[in-house]
């Protein structure tokens, strides 16, 4: 088999490009919509329901049947909450960083609705200046 066939079997193949220039997957069951969605809303929810902040760890490590759509958004997800964890702790130790932390989660809970909706409208979704703690699983 030439390289070229091989590289057609790619699934990264499946992966459509919109016109503002995001990664589309077009064929994603309504039920991964929801729960890559549910793993950005996971953290808004987490402020009344504390165990609602493992959901996206729960589906990186207990589901590993899961499409590469959902375990991704978990991944992205989870990647987001501990960054900023990290950042909230490290901007605590300063008067300045005592001040910012609001500016901080308001800017997260945006991306964290961008996420969702991006997640419900099949596209991937990487969060501006979230750490990369887990890395994307290679193909």
């Amino acid at each position: 088999m030439s390289n070229t066939q091989s590289n057609m079997n790619a699934p990264s193949m499946l992966l459509q490009q919109t016109h503002a220039g995001r990664v589309r997957a077009p064929e994603i069951p309504t039920g991964d919509r929801v729960l890559a969605s549910t793993c950005h809303l996971s953290s808004l929810i987490g402020i009344f329901i504390w165990p609602a902040l493992f959901f996206p760890l729960f589906l990186c490590i207990f589901s590993p049947g899961k499409t590469l759509f959902v375990t991704d958004h978990a991944r992205e997800a989870l990647n987001a909450q501990i960054s900023l964890i990290l950042v909230s702790v490290l901007l605590a130790v300063t008067l300045i960083g005592i001040l910012l932390i609001p500016v901080v989660l308001v800017i997260y809970a945006v991306n964290l609705i961008r996420g969702s909706v991006m997640a419900a409208e099949r596209e991937f979704f990487r969060y501006p200046m979230a750490i990369r703690i887990l890395p994307a699983p290679s193909i």
